[in-house]
């Protein structure tokens, strides 16, 4: 089982192996899942995702690791997202990949300044520079724009009011599926008396499941005092409520993170971060401004002509 975090060295070698047993070109999907089959790493790896929630890091690293190797023409590319082995990276030896992913030397021809660390030029997701290819090229782009589009998101709501900040998050919830998606069901709450609590979402008619909202729209970087998680999560009691969703446009201190895995209530903590994400996935406060398809060739179609 491969150790430590997940990123592409891990891959490159196994990569490498299995387009050695073929003169095809062979598509990412395919490597990844060859991959995923005969290696073991830990389920949480190969299940989490890149911030914009589209992509594994395990299929990012792989493309990293992918994208070295036809650097340095070990592998080459059909121009779409399909790579097959060349005559150099038949002679590269699985010595000559040990020292590599060790990072003890880099690749023969990917570097071209001499002395150049292995590890230069690297981001959270993968190297930043020296990628040609244009699928890596535009998930980083993609990436930019989708953080940009995050922090602008908090912004904004930051701008409006509190009685807006409420309503947003009904929004979404209702968006998602809760109150099975009836306004009927929605409760906004958010006056004096009610202990804190800003909304209530009946989960069916009869209002036997009820989910209890609290909304604060926090400046970003304004941590969420843990008296105020304590003050919810005692209204939650008081309602006789076993169920709580607590909002923010900034971020939980740990304590208050720490203190609702001690109370009997199930309260779910979504910080700005998160709730920018949910957000945009489910089309609140944002839409669509362009849509790009990118197409590959069908294979079975050429293959079963």
């Amino acid at each position: 089982m491969p150790q430590g975090k997940l990123d592409y060295r891990q891959l490159i070698e196994p990569a490498l192996a299995h387009l050695r047993q073929t003169d095809r070109y062979t598509y990412v999907d395919e490597i990844s899942e060859i991959l995923i089959e005969n290696l073991e790493f830990p389920d949480d790896d190969l299940l989490q995702l890149l911030p914009s929630g589209r992509q594994t890091v395990f299929y990012s690293q792989l493309q990293w690791a992918l994208s070295y190797l036809e650097q340095d023409r070990l592998i080459e590319s059909d121009g779409a997202d399909a790579y097959r082995i060349t005559a150099v990276g038949r002679q590269f030896t699985g010595a000559d990949l040990e020292r590599t992913v060790a990072g003890k030397e880099p690749l023969p021809q990917f570097f071209q300044s001499p002395g150049q660390p292995f590890e230069t030029g690297m981001a959270e997701d993968g190297p930043e520079s020296g990628v040609s290819n244009p699928h890596l090229a535009m998930a980083r782009e993609f990436e930019t724009i989708y953080q940009d589009l995050k922090s602008n998101v908090i912004k904004r709501i930051y701008d409006q009011s509190p009685a807006f900040f409420e309503n947003l998050i009904i929004d979404l919830l209702l968006s998602m599926g809760y109150g099975d998606r009836r306004r009927d069901l929605v409760a906004h709450l958010g006056r004096s008396g009610d202990g804190g609590i800003d909304g209530a979402i009946k989960q069916d008619q009869l209002g036997l499941d009820v989910v209890y909202v609290q909304a604060k729209r926090y400046r970003p970087g304004l941590a969420v005092p843990v008296s105020a998680v304590r003050d919810f999560a005692g209204a939650l009691e008081a309602h006789k409520a076993n169920k709580g969703l607590f909002v923010t446009t900034s971020h939980f201190t740990k304590s208050g993170r720490e203190f609702i895995t001690a109370v009997s209530s199930r309260i779910v903590l979504i910080d700005g971060d998160r709730l920018s994400s949910l957000l945009i996935r489910n089309n609140v406060g944002v839409c669509v401004h362009d849509t790009y398809e990118i197409k590959r060739i069908d294979e079975d179609f050429f293959n079963n002509a």
